[in-house]
C-alpha cells in the first residue's frame, strides 16, 4: 500500500512539474564518518580542527543539538536516509534465532530513501562513499543511486570524484552523497595541506591503530599503561584526522564557488556518530550511547543563503530527509509525505559489534535506547536498569540522577518502551539474512577496528 501511494503521488509530483519551470536545488550532503561535535571549531573546540566548518556556519544555520540515532555506521545512515528510527527500518545488529549476534541486516529495500525521492522528483544521484563495507550495495545503500562508487580512499579523493561527477553536463539538478573516514580508524595523519600540520601536532608517531589498541587495552582491558597520556596521544592523531576531512570539505566549497554554483546548492555537512577516548570507560564507538558518541555536528546552508544562524531545538540525524526535501520548489514538496515527520532525538545501541561481545564479553550483551526530553537524558537498558542525566548541568554525563527523580525516570522509560511497542509488524525486516563478506571485506572491516583490534 505505501509503494502504491508513493507511485499516485509522484505521478501526481510530474503532472506539475510538466507545466513548472522552478529549478531544485543541487543537494550535496557530506558525512564526516565519526566526527563528534565537540571537535568541532564552531561547536566549542579550542583547536583549530575546523576552519572550513566554521567559515561554511558563518553562512549556514548550525544545529546545537542534532543527534545521531546509532552510534555506528549502519543504523545510522539508515536512519540519515528514509527518516526512520533505528528500531523502525531494522538495519541493525539483531540476535539469529540460534542466539548468535548477528552484525547487522541491510536496510530494507522496502524503505523508500532519499536518493529514491531526489530521484523520482528529476533528480540525477550519486554515492561517493569511503566507508566500502558498511556503506555498500549488499547493506543496502546503493537505493535510489545513478552511480555508487564505496571505495576506502582519502577525503580529498572522495571530493574530487564527487566534484568530477558534478562537472558534467546535464539539465537535471544534482543530488550527491559522500562520505569521509579520515577520521575513522585507522586516523588519517598524513601532512596537511598548506603546512597546516605545524598547527595539529600528531603526539605519537606509532600508527593508528595500534595506538588506539593499546589504549583499548588500557581503558577497557587489563594491561597497564598512563590511559590519559594515551587518550591525549590518540586524540592528537583524530584531530589530525577530523582536519584532513575538513580540508576535503573545504576543496568542495572552493570548487562549488569558483564553478558559480555554492550560492544555489543546498549543502548539508553532518557525522553519523562520535568516538571515544575514555570517557565512560569506553574507546571508539558502536558501544553506547553516551553523547561523545551521538551528539554530531549539523550545518546545513540552503540556496540563496548567504546569512549564519544558530539553532537550538534538538533534532535527531533521521531529520535530514525532511529537511532537504522543505528546501525543493513548492510543487515537489508533497514527497515529504513519503517520509514520516522527524523524531526527536534518539539513539539505540544493539550488543556493539560481536568481536566486542568475543573480547568483552556481558558488558555489551544487551539494548540499550538513549530518549530526550527537554535538559532531561535516560539511558535504558530494556533489561530494565535506567540511567537519568542532566544535560544542562552534567553534559559529561557522571551524576546519575535516576534515584533522585524516579518519577521522571519513570515517565520518560514508559515513553520509551511506548515507542519501540509502536513498531508495526515487519517493519524493520525481521528475520533478515546473514551477509556474508568476502576476504577482502573481512580484512578491511579489521582495519577499520570492527573485526579484531583492540
Amino acid at each position: 500500500m505505501r509503494a502504491l501511494s508513493i507511485l499516485l503521488l509522484l505521478a501526481g509530483l510530474f503532472a506539475v512539474q510538466g507545466c513548472s519551470k522552478s529549478r531544485s536545488p543541487d543537494v550535496i550532503v557530506v558525512v564526516l564518518d565519526t566526527l563528534r561535535a565537540d571537535h568541532v571549531g564552531c561547536y566549542g573546540y579550542d583547536r583549530p580542527t575546523t576552519p572550513a566548518l566554521d567559515e561554511l556556519a558563518r553562512v549556514a544555520t548550525r544545529y546545537t543539538q542534532c543527534r545521531s540515532t546509532a552510534p555506528w555506521t549502519v543504523p545510522s545512515h539508515a536512519s540519515l536516509f528514509t527518516g526512520l528510527l533505528p528500531f523502525e527500518h531494522g538495519a541493525d545488529a539483531y540476535r539469529g534465532a540460534d542466539g548468535r549476534i548477528i552484525d547487522a541486516r541491510p536496510l530494507d529495500e522496502r524503505h523508500w530513501t532519499l536518493a529514491e525521492a531526489l530521484q523520482a522528483a528529476g533528480y540525477r544521484t550519486a554515492g561517493f562513499v569511503a566507508n566500502q563495507v558498511y556503506l555498500s550495495e549488499k547493506f543496502g545503500f546503493r537505493q535510489g543511486f545513478d552511480v555508487y562508487s564505496a571505495q576506502r580512499r582519502p577525503g580529498g579523493e572522495i571530493v574530487d570524484a564527487a566534484l568530477s561527477w558534478l562537472g558534467t553536463s546535464s539539465e537535471q539538478p544534482s543530488f550527491a552523497f559522500l562520505n569521509l573516514l579520515d577520521c575513522h580508524r585507522p586516523y588519517n595523519i598524513e601532512p596537511l595541506p598548506g603546512g597546516r600540520s605545524a598547527e595539529l601536532p600528531v603526539l605519537s608517531t606509532e600508527a593508528p591503530g595500534a595506538l588506539l589498541d593499546r589504549l583499548v587495552q588500557v581503558v577497557m582491558g587489563s594491561a597497564a599503561g598512563d590511559a590519559g597520556k594515551l587518550a591525549q596521544e590518540v586524540r592528537s592523531q583524530y584531530d589530525h584526522g577530523v582536519a584532513q576531512a575538513d580540508a576535503a570539505v573545504a576543496r568542495l566549497i572552493a570548487e562549488l564557488r569558483r564553478t558559480g554554483r555554492f550560492d544555489s546548492t543546498l549543502l548539508i555537512v553532518t557525522s553519523d556518530h562520535g568516538e571515544y577516548f575514555g570517557e565512560h570507560s569506553l574507546v571508539e564507538h558502536s558501544k553506547d550511547v553516551y553523547e561523545e558518541a551521538v551528539h554530531v555536528p549539523l550545518i546545513i546552508k540552503g540556496p540563496g543563503q548567504a546569512q549564519g544562524s544558530v539553532a537550538n531545538d534538538p533534532i535527531s540525524l533521521a531529520a535530514i530527509p525532511r529537511l532537504v526535501i522543505e528546501q525543493l520548489p513548492k510543487e515537489a514538496r508533497a514527497l515529504t509525505k513519503s517520509f514520516p515527520a522527524p523524531p526527536g532525538p534518539w539513539a539505540e545501541i544493539r550488543f556493539s559489534r560481536p568481536h566486542d561481545l568475543g573480547k568483552w564479553g556481558a558488558r555489551f550483551d544487551r539494548e540499550r535506547v538513549a530518549v530526550y526530553a527537554d535538559r532531561f537524558k535516560l539511558i535504558l537498558t530494556l533489561t530494565g536498569s535506567v540511567e537519568l542525566f542532566d544535560l544542562a548541568t552534567d553534559p559529561k554525563e557522571q551524576k546519575d540522577l535516576s534515584a533522585v527523580q524516579p518519577d521522571l525516570a519513570a515517565l520518560l522509560e514508559r515513553k520509551a518502551r511506548a515507542a519501540l511497542a509502536s513498531r508495526s509488524p515487519g517493519t524493520a525486516g525481521e528475520g533478515g539474512a546473514v551477509i556474508s563478506l568476502t576476504a577482502e571485506e573481512k580484512a578491511e572491516l579489521e582495519r577499520l577496528g570492527y573485526l579484531g583490534g583492540g
